[in-house]
Order: C-alpha cells, then sequence, then structure tokens
C-alpha cells in the first residue's frame, strides 16, 4: 500500500478491514505516516448472519462513495474477496499462498449437514474471481490453482520486499538485548498451526547438545494465533528447558526494521509451514544473507532452487540434521546466489510498478 500512498500527488489511499482485526495505535501511527487513511472496521462477512452482512455491504459502498474510491484491491482472497460480489467499481483480487491453496479448495471437500453452506460459499467465489478485473498471485503454484479452479488467467505479482533498505540497515539498538549477546536460530513465522511450528520444536531433542548450549532458539508468537496451540508449544520449549538445558526466546512481534535486523543476526532461519505462496520472511532472509531453511514444497524455482537448504520431509530427525549441517557447513554460494535473485526477482518497487500498470488498466 505505501509504495502508492507515498505518491500524494498521483494516489489518495484507503484501508479497510473487518472488526475482528484490532489495530493498534502503532498501527494506526504506521498508516497516519504513511498517507493510508484507514476506514473504520465492517461486519465480517457471513451467510450466517445476514442482517449483519447487509449493514456492512451497505456501510461498503457509502465509503467507497463518499472517498470517490475508483479501485478495490482486496489484498488477501480468503474471505475477504467475498466483499467484490456486492460493489460495483473495479476490483483486484490477489491470492497469497494457503487462501487459494488450500482453504478455498477444501470448501468442495466438506460432507454432512454443512455441505450445501461450503459449496455456497465456493460459488460465491467463484463469481467474484470471474468478475475481477485483474487477479494476481504471488506464486506460480497459485496461478496453477487459479486457472483450475476458475479457468481463470492471473499474473505473477510478489508482494516484494524492500532490498535496498534491508541491505543497508545498521539498527542492533533495535533488538531485544538477548539476541546482542549470544548466537541464535531464528523461526520468524507466527506460532500457528499452519506454520507447523510443532515440527521444529519436536526437532529440537534430536540436536546435540552443543547446539543447545550454544545457541539461543528465537520463535514469534504473532499478533493472531491458535492459543491452545501455542499454550501447547509453549509446553514443549519449557519442557525441553528443564531436561535438555534449551534457551528460547518468544517474542510477541517485531516491526518491519527490526525484523530485519533479526535477520541479518541470525546464525540461522528456519522456517516450516504446511501451505506456502511466496514468503516474505524467506525473501527477507535471503535478501539479510541469511542462512535458510524451507521445506519441500513446489516454490517458485526462479527464485529459490539451489539457493536454500530444503528438508525433504516434515520429520524432526531430518530437519534436526539439516539445522546441524547448516550451522556447521552453509555454503557460501548459496547465501550469494539468494541475494543475487532477490535483488532481480524480489524486488518490492519493481514488483508494485508492475501492479502500477495493472491499476492503470483496470480504472481506465
Amino acid at each position: 500500500m505505501s509504495f502508492f500512498s507515498m505518491q500524494k500527488e498521483k494516489y489518495a489511499v484507503f484501508g479497510i478491514h473487518e472488526s475482528t482485526i484490532k489495530p493498534t495505535d502503532s498501527d494506526r501511527e504506521t498508516m497516519n505516516r504513511l498517507n493510508i487513511k484507514l476506514l473504520e472496521p465492517i461486519h465480517p462477512f457471513s451467510i450466517s448472519a445476514p442482517v449483519q452482512t447487509i449493514k456492512a455491504i451497505f456501510q461498503l459502498n457509502a465509503v467507497i462513495k463518499e472517498n470517490k474510491i475508483d479501485l478495490v484491491h482486496i489484498l488477501f482472497a480468503t474471505p475477504h474477496a467475498l466483499w467484490g460480489n456486492f460493489i460495483s467499481i473495479p476490483y483486484i483480487i490477489t491470492t497469497r499462498g494457503s487462501d487459494v491453496l488450500i482453504v478455498i479448495p477444501d470448501l468442495l471437500m466438506r460432507k454432512g449437514v454443512k455441505a450445501f453452506y461450503f459449496r455456497l460459499l465456493f460459488h460465491l467465489f467463484r463469481r467474484v474471481f470471474n468478475r475481477a478485473a485483474s487477479i494476481t498471485a504471488t506464486s506460480n503454484r497459485q496461478i496453477a490453482k487459479i486457472k483450475e479452479l476458475f479457468s481463470k488467467d492471473s499474473a505473477l505479482i510478489r508482494t516484494g520486499i524492500s532490498v535496498n533498505e534491508i541491505k543497508a540497515i545498521n539498527k542492533p539498538e533495535l533488538l531485544p538485548s538477548e539476541l546482542l549477546q549470544q548466537s541464535y536460530i531464528f523461526s520468524p513465522r507466527f506460532m500457528s498451526p499452519v506454520y507447523n511450528i510443532s515440527l521444529q520444536i519436536q526437532s529440537l531433542v534430536f540436536l546435540d547438545e552443543l547446539i543447545l548450549q550454544k545457541y539461543l532458539f528465537v520463535f514469534i508468537r504473532g499478533k493472531s494465533f491458535n492459543v491452545d496451540y501455542f499454550t501447547e508449544q509453549c509446553q514443549k520449549l519449557e519442557q525441553l528447558k528443564n531436561e535438555k538445558g534449551l534457551k528460547y526466546l518468544i517474542i510477541d512481534f517485531f516491526d518491519q526494521e527490526t525484523l530485519w535486523m533479526a535477520f541479518k543476526r541470525a546464525s540461522l532461519t528456519i522456517m516450516t509451514p504446511l501451505s506456502d505462496g511466496t514468503p516474505n520472511s524467506a525473501l527477507e532472509a535471503m535478501a539479510a544473507e541469511c542462512p535458510l531453511i524451507i521445506p519441500h514444497f513446489d516454490y517458485d524455482a526462479d527464485i529459490f532452487d539451489g539457493a536454500t537448504f530444503v528438508l525433504e520431509e516434515n520429520e524432526p530427525e531430518q530437519l534436526a540434521l539439516l539445522i546441524e549441517k547448516a550451522i556447521i557447513a552453509y555454503p557460501k554460494s548459496m547465501i550469494d546466489l539468494a541475494s543475487d535473485r532477490i535483488l532481480r526477482l524480489g524486488n518490492r518497487k519493481t514488483e508494485m510498478k508492475r501492479l502500477e500498470e495493472i491499476y492503470n488498466i483496470a480504472t481506465s
């Protein structure tokens, strides 16, 4: 959003969200600093709550008219694409991974008394995708899935990252003191089931004790998380602390610059999601020249092939072996290759200029 909002002479940018999201004071300050006007939230879309949903539809269309908005960009397909069914101006849908790869296809797999309800939702998604002025995706795998589900073409527009800013940043004072005092291994994805943090924690059992003594293991809880899952993982970490002397730290949340510094100082970054698009966290680690382990997914080959360590099987013993290998002998050539690819293929400025062309076509 900021790429467009900072061009004040050309664009006015508004943000709207569902009421289940609670922006913090820091979020609002950031939006204000970036010239993004945050509108009043709307009630979440719900077929089972038609009165609230209808009110939200009227509210959404009222703010579009009041602010003379020309184009709506739906930044994550599920569930937010559904609102596109009820607006009259052009809209663009962006998919990011699990939305189109898991959530939407799963609607057709549901059985039992609610099967009709889920099929109705799928019909609404199909309708909204078919009516979109344009569809963009962050990976080739998503593009193939969109074609399979809706017989629609889409454009590969990776969100991209601020490559030059990541390479230039040098603000160690942003980091917690613990990360300045010792080496650490970093897990940047939130502690939710889809990111399979439990696999990482299970792998710690199989690590050499010298590694557990030398490295702090750093996790991020995240702003939104599954409380039961989070509690379960905390209990496992505490058990390993008592039994094997594990040192760990859970951070609630990192702002953008602090996250970049965390990548730059980490000895290794690990991510083991169950589903993914083209994760910015992986791109940021690569730009920060941090050794990286990713799962064996159909990630875009032009970015990832040969540029990171890949966990072939979701087995804790295998992950532990890969962690040890990465710490001992992560090739400098792999880091250089990753850095070069991100500069060419993951640069936000380049990707946003391509998105700007789509905006211009949609509103012409």
